[in-house]
């Protein structure tokens, strides 16, 4: 699966791997399977998803908008978002899609998963 969701490490943390070409049913099956891990999470509950890039090859500009749409982009219970693996396309990417800062994320750029687990102190 191009898109690969789940609780990852300790609790609070989400892992998303991109990987491959990201096709618009990628994005709908990851939005579902979002659905059924932020519904268990209190209002207050801060998240760190991990969003690793290092093995994807294409996204297609169309599918900005619904990628957008994801909770790790939107949601305020996202506290900080470490992104593995971006290219500066992709960093850049990364930010707009986030609104710089909007709803509280943080973003952290590390180059590997091993360097965002160092960022997260575990």
């Amino acid at each position: 699966m191009p898109i690969d969701l789940k609780p990852f490490g300790r609790k609070g943390t989400l892992y998303y791997c991109l990987s491959g070409h990201i096709l618009p049913e990628d994005l709908e099956a990851a939005a579902q399977a979002e659905e059924a891990l932020f519904v268990s999470l209190s209002a207050d509950e801060c998240v760190t998803g991990i969003l690793d890039m290092s093995e994807l090859d294409v996204i297609r500009p169309a599918l900005l908008t619904q990628l957008r749409t994801l909770r790790l982009m939107r949601d305020p219970r996202v506290c900080r978002v470490i992104v593995v693996g971006a290219s500066p396309y992709l960093r850049a990417l990364t930010l707009s899609l986030g609104g710089f800062g909007h709803n509280g994320h943080e973003f952290i750029f590390r180059a590997t998963l091993a360097d965002a687990l160092q960022a997260m102190d575990i």
